[in-house]
């Protein structure tokens, strides 16, 4: 469920301003994955790692003293932090604006054989 409201966070633009790195890097990775996941009929979401990425966060923020909402709030705006980070993933697997399937497939496979936090969300399918 966490996780959901994780993914939400995405319906916003995004803005750097106020929000932890880590924060971002968080959401990149989960928006990322769920992005794989989608074009990848491989692949899909490893509900256990997300659940335990979404707790770790949700502790994290909590032990910062804000809540998943307040940050979301803080993400309105400028997009630049989520879009450099995208823009860095589908430099590093060459992929297009809009990649196959066979060209997401592999990034997310070399994603988990090198255990980014964007790998780690990913499990393989049948």
């Amino acid at each position: 469920m966490r996780f959901l409201l994780l993914l939400s966070v995405l319906a916003f633009p995004a803005s750097a301003e106020g929000v932890p790195d880590w924060y971002l890097d968080a959401v990149f990775a989960a928006s990322t994955a769920s992005r794989v996941a989608q074009a990848c009929p491989t692949l899909d979401i490893d509900a256990d790692a997300a659940a335990r990425a979404t707790r770790e966060m949700t502790a994290r923020l909590d032990g910062e003293g804000h809540s998943a909402e307040q940050v979301s709030v803080r993400l309105a705006g400028d997009a630049s932090g989520l879009r450099s980070r995208q823009s860095a993933f589908l430099k590093r697997h060459a992929l297009a604006e809009d990649p196959s399937a066979e060209a997401m497939c592999a990034a997310g496979r070399l994603e988990m054989r090198l255990r980014t936090r964007v790998g780690a969300l990913l499990r393989e399918v049948e």
